[in-house]
């Protein structure tokens, strides 16, 4: 079952008899959510300084389906797919659910937008 969620989230997963889950599940929603901001932050700061030639945030085929968050066209014209985590946790678990051509951008709590950045530089220059 599902319930309207305040604010930013749409939707979190409800289950009467586990109160305790659903804010956990609520919290790391809403980390994922903070994640996927900073990393568009990052990719329009990197746009603007010509590291990046464009980039898309992805559909939600492309999100649910093949666990690609941003499409991103690099100065070689290359694409590349990133998939924001908001813990390594959520790293593994995609490792296994999706194909190893996906790069993962883990922001821990308390990193900015500067920290992303540098994640995404080291990135493109694989």
């Amino acid at each position: 079952m599902y319930k309207k969620a305040k604010k930013s989230i749409k939707y979190i997963q409800y289950n009467p008899k586990t109160k305790i889950l659903k804010k956990v599940k609520k919290t790391s929603l809403e980390r994922g959510i903070i994640s996927e901001k900073m990393v568009a932050k990052a990719l329009k700061e990197l746009k603007s300084e010509g590291e990046i030639i464009n980039f898309s945030k992805g559909n939600k085929y492309l999100d649910w389906k093949k666990g690609i968050d941003f499409v991103v066209i690099n100065k070689e014209g290359q694409k590349l797919f990133l998939n924001a985590k908001s813990s390594t946790k959520g790293k593994k678990e995609g490792y296994r659910k999706h194909t190893s051509d996906i790069n993962f951008i883990v922001r821990k709590p308390g990193e900015g937008v500067k920290e992303v950045k540098e994640k995404i530089i080291n990135i493109l220059k694989r």
